[in-house]
């Protein structure tokens, strides 16, 4: 099982040019090339739903995820130190983007 979205960056007008991508691929489907095929996928769809710059929030210790997401084209924006509680672990987020016209 795996699905991806886009959604808003912020419920602003000014931000209608971007969104955010999310991608999920259960476990025992990952490492057969499903995210790369999915996030490539929605990445042609993005002009047809207007979308100009497209950002990608991954965690720290999610390196495959990054490393997936640098490959195909994102650069690092930023870093939100210690954004999350995630009970064991206080966890950072890299925030990832890449306009479409890149594509």
């Amino acid at each position: 099982m795996a699905w991806g979205w886009f959604s808003n960056v912020k419920n602003r007008p000014a931000y209608y040019i971007s969104s955010e991508i999310s991608i999920y691929v259960a476990d025992i489907h990952q490492r057969r090339g499903i995210a790369k095929a999915l996030i490539t996928w929605m990445l042609t769809q993005a002009p047809s739903l207007k979308i100009e710059q497209v950002v990608a929030l991954i965690f720290t210790h999610n390196t495959a995820s990054l490393a997936l997401f640098k490959r195909l084209g994102f650069e690092q924006w930023g870093i939100l130190p210690d954004i999350c509680d995630m009970g064991e672990l206080k966890a950072s987020v890299h925030i990832l983007g890449r306009s479409i016209s890149d594509s």
